[in-house]
Formats: C-alpha cells, structure tokens, sequence
C-alpha cells in the first residue's frame, strides 16, 4: 500500500486499520455469503435472519393466502399486502444495517481527521486560551 500523504488520505473514507480488516480475504476453500459480508463489519444478526427465515415461512400460497394464521383478518388482499409489506421490511434490515456499519467507519475516519486537524487549535498564551486558524488540506489560511 502507498504512503498515505495529507492529501491522498483526504480521498480515503475509512482509516487504515478498519481498511486493513475488511480486505482481508475470504478463504479458498468457502463460498462466502452474505452473512460472512456483515461479520467482517462486525454486525452479525442472527435473530433478524431467524425472524427472516420464520415469516417468509408462515406465508402459503393456498387459500388463506399471505400468513395464513392470521386468517379470516384482516381480509385476503390486506393480509398478503401487510405479510408482504412485513417481510420486506424485515429483509431489508440486513442491507441498511450494512450501510450503516460502512457510514458509522467513514464517520470515524472523519471524526479521526479532525481531531488530527484541531488537536493544536486553542493554545494557552500568558494565561489565556488562544484559537489558532486552522489550517485546510490546501494550506494555510490567508
């Protein structure tokens, strides 16, 4: 990997080490699945894929329709919209909390970079806290 300077770490949205973790490899002899993904984030959802797995198997495609225990309410065509609606809602918990754990890394970094930056910015001068102008990834202020 390349020496990271001011400017070029300013183009990098996470820090190295969490960079580090998620290239490392999946091994070989696996076919990584969607799951493996989310561990290497460190976010694994067990219940929420348990719940997955238990709603979409509630669903029948014979009369009742949608989740059939929920059957004569609250009528054919709003069971299978809200089972369907449900389902969709739970599955896509996986995919957002994915997306949250990428934005959450790219957040530290930023927050890592500022804190980088300001660290000097107050100074105490005879007694009294002075703030300095910071200085942007361009140069100094003018």
């Amino acid at each position: 990997m390349r020496e990271l300077t001011p400017a070029l770490r300013e183009t990098i949205l996470m820090r190295p080490s969490d960079l580090a973790r998620l290239n490392q490899p999946y091994p070989e002899d696996a076919d990584p699945s969607d799951s493996a993904a989310v561990a290497a984030l460190g976010m694994e959802l067990p219940h929420w894929r348990v719940l997955e797995t238990e709603i979409l198997g509630d669903f029948t495609e014979q009369p009742p329709y949608g989740v059939s225990w929920w059957a004569p309410a609250p009528g054919t065509s709003r069971r299978i919209l809200i089972a369907d609606q449900l389902y969709c809602c739970v599955a896509s918990v996986a995919g957002n909390m994915t997306e949250a754990s990428l934005h959450w890394l790219e957040y530290l970094d930023a927050s890592d970079r500022d804190s980088e930056r300001f660290v000097d910015a107050v100074k105490m001068e005879n007694g009294r806290p002075t703030i300095l102008a910071s200085q942007t990834r361009f140069g100094p202020p003018r």
